[in-house]
């Protein structure tokens, strides 16, 4: 599949520079346990690629990370996790300095982003 060839080139990448490609990899790998009804595994994945980004600089991809974690929690009715997914992504965008696209996702979440969260940049 078109998803196995990405995770396969990833893969070789992630092995050669770690810190540049092993959060990348995660996600890859998260999406593709989402999609085949693998929770537990998504679930980890996700976990690793934002704490992996994040340890090596990759804020805006962390951000990413944080906000498609937050739509698989959604998926599952874990309705607080996706919040908090969600209120992660919001910071770590601005963080990043894309505050057009943190202002997108705190008036288009599925779900709420804590007040606080949202008020405190405001």
């Amino acid at each position: 599949s078109i998803a196995d060839g990405a995770i396969e080139k990833m893969t070789g990448w992630a092995e050669n520079a770690p810190s540049n490609f092993q959060h990348k990899l995660l996600l890859l790998q998260a999406g593709k346990a989402f999609l085949l009804g693998e929770s537990d595994d998504a679930a980890t994945k996700y976990d690793l690629a934002i704490k992996k980004a994040g340890e090596n600089g990759f804020i805006q991809e962390q951000a990413v990370a944080y906000e498609l974690a937050g739509c698989f929690y959604l998926s599952k009715a874990d309705i607080l996790r996706a919040s908090q997914s969600y209120g992660q992504a919001h910071e770590t965008y601005l963080q990043w300095g894309a505050r057009g696209k943190a202002d997108h996702l705190r008036l288009n979440s599925p779900c709420s982003i804590s007040q606080s969260v949202a008020i405190a940049r405001f």
